[in-house]
Formats: C-alpha cells, structure tokens, sequence
C-alpha cells in the first residue's frame, strides 16, 4: 500500500485523548490536519461541522473543553478593515500538566496576517508554538543539542536525516528538549513527504525557492520539489 502526501497527521497529546468523547477526540484531530508547521489553523466552525459530521453547537461545545484542559489556544480574528468576525485561529498546544497560561496567539502567528516568520535562533523568550510551560533546571541540564543533531543524522529513518539537514541549513539552535522535540514534529509530516526524494533533488529545490525570493521550509520544498524534478 502507498501513503500518498497528506494523509499523514501528527497527533500530540494522545495520552490526554484516551477515554474522552467521540466528539472531543474528533475535533482535536481535525484540528491537527489543518494546522501548518507551526501548529497554527484557522478553519471555519461550518467547516469544522462538515468535517466531523457534528452541530455548530457541539463543535463549540468540545472546543471549549479542549481548550479549558490546555490542548489547544483559540484567538477570535476580525476581516481586515472590517468588524466583522471570520473563523478564529487556533493553536495546538502541548499538554504537561502545567496551569495553562493567558493565550500566546498573535498576528505573528496569524499565517493570513502576511508576516513572515522566519525563526533561526530559538530562545525561551520567544518561542511559544506548541509548549505550554516554563522549563525545569534539570532538563535544561540534560538537553545536548549536539547530540540530539546525531542521533537524527545516524539514523536509518530517512525523515529524520532530512530534518537534520533542515536544521543544518537553517542553522536552528535550541536552549532545551521541549524547543527541539516541538519543532522535530512540527517538520515530522513534511519530511516524511520528502522521503522519496534523494538529497539533490532537495537542494535544487531550495535553489530554485531562493531564486524566485521564497523563504523556503520544508513544507514548502514538499509543494514544489515535484515541479523542479520535472522540469530538470
């Protein structure tokens, strides 16, 4: 059997998931399958409805419990220019147990605000997709960013040499465990596509993306490298 692009979803917090209603479990995952790699989504409530096969009243219903139990942050948006409301921007969240703190969604993680956010160094003070809670001294200690750079560069899992090689070029550094293991899954879906590609394929995409003036990520090498192999 072959898994064509998109129908792989990173799902966090499948431990939280247990035992929870139908409903809840469904939305969370929908929710996943529309968020960037950022963890960002903005689908409408109707979409979300369709999607899942529920009422507009139940879909606010268990949005509410997802994100009063800190699985996910939801900003209301208005149309530029406007007062009128659209669909709201929703965060996915990691859950550790910590006391959910006031809401980090912004214009900067708004993707239809039309700011380019270009992370390359990752700090605590402005890193907030996908983490819920200050990190303890001891896993501040323990965190080795050279050696989790090994691991994914030795391992037989080609995702995992791609994401190496995302972080190399981009030249990412993380202070702890919870920024580097955040942004391997938020790349995780994206490198999996890219598995069928071979390292040159990649760069000339990334060649291609940086002629045309592109901020490239690895999701968007996925969306053009099949246009660049073909027309070389």
């Amino acid at each position: 059997m072959k898994y064509k692009k998109g129908t792989f979803v990173i799902v966090p917090n499948k431990e939280r998931l247990r035992s929870k209603p139908t409903e809840y479990q469904t939305i969370f995952f929908w929710l996943c399958a529309y968020s960037n790699e950022n963890g960002t989504c903005f689908p409408s409530r109707t979409k979300l409805a369709n999607d899942c096969g529920l009422t507009d009243r139940t879909i606010d219903k268990y949005v509410e419990k997802l994100v009063s139990d800190g699985l996910i942050e939801k900003k209301r948006r208005k149309n530029k220019g406007t007062n009128e409301y659209t669909s709201n921007l929703y965060q996915i969240l990691f859950y550790n147990g910590a006391v959910k703190r006031k809401t980090q969604l912004s214009e900067r993680n708004d993707p239809t605000s039309g700011e380019r956010n270009i992370p390359i160094t990752v700090s605590n003070s402005n890193y907030n997709n996908l983490t819920s809670s200050p990190l303890k001294k001891e896993d501040k200690k323990s965190f080795s960013f050279e050696e989790e750079m090994d691991k994914l560069k030795n391992s037989a899992w080609k995702p995992k040499k791609i994401i190496y090689f995302y972080f190399l070029k981009k030249n990412f550094k993380f202070e702890n465990q919870i920024q580097f293991d955040a942004e391997y899954q938020r790349n995780l879906r994206p490198a999996i596509s890219l598995q069928g590609y071979n390292s040159t394929q990649v760069e000339q995409t990334i060649d291609y993306l940086e002629q045309k003036g592109l901020e490239w990520r690895l999701e968007t090498i996925g969306r053009n490298i099949s246009n660049v192999v073909n027309k070389i």
